[in-house]
């Protein structure tokens, strides 16, 4: 294992548009050009939390580059035992603690944050939606980790409108 890079992003249905919108498609791609920049930059192992939106997103993209031939490694870091998650090609589950409890999406986040040196965050500082990706986020400014931001807010209105 070298290089470690976790992602931190929204669910689906918390941005401010209509689900099957084109602009997810923007918010992937540029998603896509990170996780390749990542990979050239000597990351090999990524972290994914698991939920839906941002972080099936990146595990969407990651498997199929680990399909097309990709040296990497995918870890996905489950807040609790029973979460509903789609396993892609991980090579990793870490469950972060066994029942669902008030505090197992922070242990999550912390997690992911304590175990990587970079994470890609589809997240709009202009544009902030309180929860785990500002809580993330939050870590990581906190722990000093390198942090590369998709946001999202300016990139979609540059490129289409509501």
């Amino acid at each position: 294992m070298g290089r470690i890079c976790c992602f931190t992003g929204h669910r689906e249905y918390l941005y401010p548009f209509k689900a099957g919108s084109p602009k997810f498609g923007i918010i992937k791609s540029k998603l896509k050009e990170y996780i390749g920049s990542a990979i050239q930059c000597g990351f090999d192992y990524f972290i994914v939390g698991g939920a839906n939106g941002a972080d099936e997103w990146a595990l969407d993209i990651l498997s199929g580059m680990k399909a097309n031939g990709a040296d990497i490694s995918i870890e996905i870091a489950l807040p609790f035992a029973s979460f509903p998650h789609k396993k892609g090609a991980a090579d990793k589950e870490t469950i972060v603690s066994l029942e669902k409890d008030p505090l197992c999406y922070e242990k999550r986040n912390r997690y992911m944050v304590e175990h990587s040196e970079r994470i890609i965050a589809v997240y709009d500082e202009d544009y902030p939606i309180e929860g785990g990706t500002k809580q993330t986020v939050g870590f990581a400014v906190e722990a000093g980790l390198e942090i590369e931001f998709i946001r999202w807010h300016s990139l979609t209105d540059h490129h289409l409108e509501t």
